[in-house]
């Protein structure tokens, strides 16, 4: 397996893991009850209305992560062409680059 494969297969494992803990997160507060850990993601003394909004977002956020076509984009911490790269082969659709750029660590071709 060559590092592009294996940096996609990194990121695809690191993507399922933080979609399992968006979805563990946000499902107890739609629903109401105890979070399954991490007692502090409970939301206690937050109006309903604020928990089930967050919990909203969470669930689509851990959805989002397992579908291939959602957009990605990075942001910061690009230093030379290698990155980008690396970026692009992780499935990225873009990346902010105005530092690497401003500092002459990448070029425009």
């Amino acid at each position: 397996m060559d590092k592009a494969r294996t940096h996609g297969a990194i990121v695809w494992a690191l993507s399922v893991l933080l979609a399992c803990v968006f979805l563990l997160a946000g499902i107890p507060k739609i629903t109401g009850s105890a979070p399954i850990w991490l007692q502090a993601a409970a939301m206690r003394g937050f109006p309903a209305w604020l928990r089930i909004v967050v919990g909203v977002v969470e669930v689509i956020s851990g959805v989002a992560l397992l579908i291939p076509g959602v957009a990605i984009y990075a942001g910061g911490g690009v230093r030379h062409d290698e990155d980008l790269r690396a970026l692009e082969s992780a499935g990225a659709s873009g990346a902010l680059v105005a530092t690497a750029l401003h500092e002459g660590r990448i070029t425009l071709r």
